[in-house]
C-alpha cells in the first residue's frame, strides 16, 4: 500500500532489498544460540500483504 512510501526504504523506516538493492547495507544480523530458540520464520517482503491488503490475518 502507498501509506508506507514514506518509510519505504529511507532512514528511521523500513528497507526493502528487492526494490533497491542499495537496501542491502542496511541489513540488521545477529545471532542467538540454538538452544534460545523455540520457532523462526522466514518471510518475504510481500508477507504483509495478508494483513494490509486483504485483510486476512491480524
Amino acid at each position: 500500500m502507498e501509506k508506507f512510501a514514506a518509510y519505504r526504504n529511507h532512514p528511521g523506516g523500513f528497507w526493502v532489498a528487492s526494490t533497491k538493492p542499495a537496501a542491502a547495507r542496511e541489513v540488521l544480523t545477529g545471532t542467538v544460540p540454538l538452544e534460545e530458540v523455540a520457532s523462526v520464520s522466514v518471510m518475504t517482503d510481500g508477507a504483509t500483504r495478508l494483513v494490509d491488503l486483504f485483510g486476512l490475518r491480524t
